[in-house]
């Protein structure tokens, strides 16, 4: 098994127009920087650019039917990036076979386009870096499964309870994102946010949609009232406005489709959700041919969940200062990828050492 080690990067600011860099590097581990471009000064305002995001719960690895129709389903929907849930541990195969060379393990995010882990992100979002120097973040998230709202409804359990329920489990796993992901907007910077809720939405369980689906009751689902209060805007339903007319249900084709239980409530818990500056232009289903609201069919259909693109016409912003690797875990020899943005002066360096070792101002790195 090949030796892998952790590299922590200390950053001083970096001018872009550097000609070379010392990285400091150990000696068995080889490095190359490379900046991101900066707007200049007074420069016009960043144009815009057309992202298409995919979410997609792939079913314990992609595995139990058949990974190959992952990846079918990913070119189908024609993604530039993905926000995996349930990867375990393929996001880099999945990746590779659709010639991606961008993965973010701790996120379970696939992406055509660089991805940029910023100092002070704590694994909550990543960079996408759609045009040399400019950035969208990408949030991806998989909240608890149990217990699961509309079975404690099915089941008997009271509305109110089954919201003090949603606020115990899964609008805590929120709590960071919630928090820190409007200060992005404030900055500039679009954020989209991928994932399988493991709710309904609080903008499908109306009166007219619960007559209609003979749904337990109204329900004002928490989760999504949340995200909707801190900006975030629901791509599917801002295409598809009206839940009787396209319910858009997610959960579930079957497990493989088309078996699932004579009791299953089937609903619209893997979103697409948007924050800023951007223009939601589509939003489609991607599933099992012939499913309810399927846009995208893909046979044999590998997961449990249908997946959601949505495309976006967005204006990238200006990220601040950052090294970032492209990846964190390193087999030692391997090339590892640094990419930089600041303004910096001559002089400043980069250098990545080992965990607990502190670089020299003006001199090289101890060995």
């Amino acid at each position: 098994m090949a030796r892998w080690q952790r590299w922590f990067v200390l950053l001083a600011l970096v001018a872009a127009t550097l000609p070379a860099l010392d990285l400091g590097l150990p000696a068995r581990a080889g490095g190359q920087a490379t900046p991101l471009a900066s707007p200049a000064a007074g420069s016009a305002p960043a144009p815009e650019v057309e992202l298409r995001l995919m979410t997609f719960n792939v079913w314990l690895g992609g595995v139990q039917v058949d990974l190959a129709s992952v990846v079918a389903a990913i070119n189908t929907a024609d993604a530039d990036v993905v926000g995996l849930q349930e990867a375990e541990g393929h996001a880099e195969a999945i990746a590779a076979a659709l010639g991606w060379p961008y993965v973010d393990r701790r996120l379970q995010i696939i992406s055509r386009y660089p991805l940029l882990d910023p100092p002070g992100a704590d694994g909550l979002y990543t960079f996408v870096e759609t045009s040399p120097g400019r950035v969208v973040a990408v949030a991806n998230v998989h909240l608890p499964a149990d217990p699961y709202g509309p079975y404690e409804l099915r089941d008997g359990l009271a509305p109110d309870a089954v919201l003090a329920l949603e606020r115990e489990t899964r609008l805590p796993a929120l709590g960071a994102h919630l928090t820190a992901l409007p200060g992005l907007v404030d900055a500039g910077i679009p954020v989209l946010l991928t994932g399988d809720f493991n709710t309904p939405s609080h903008l499908d369980w109306t009166a007219a949609a619960v007559a209609a689906r003979q749904l337990p009751a109204p329900v004002a689902w928490p989760v999504g009232a949340a995200l909707a209060e801190a900006g975030f805007r629901d791509a599917y339903r801002q295409v598809h406005p009206d839940p009787t007319a396209r319910p858009g249900m997610t959960w579930t084709p079957g497990y493989p489709p088309p078996f699932v239980g004579p009791d299953e409530i089937f609903d619209r818990i893997d979103w697409i959700l948007v924050a800023g500056d951007a223009v939601t232009l589509d939003s489609r289903l991607v599933g099992e041919a012939g499913g309810p609201d399927v846009d995208l069919p893909i046979t044999p259909w590998p997961s449990d969940h249908r997946a959601v693109v949505a495309t976006f016409r967005l204006t990238p912003g200006t990220p601040p200062p950052l090294v970032a690797v492209d990846r964190r875990l390193v087999t030692a020899g391997e090339e590892l990828i640094v990419r930089y943005h600041a303004p910096g002066q001559e002089g400043d360096r980069i250098a990545l050492l080992s965990g607990g070792r502190r670089a020299a101002r003006g001199g090289r790195p101890p060995p």
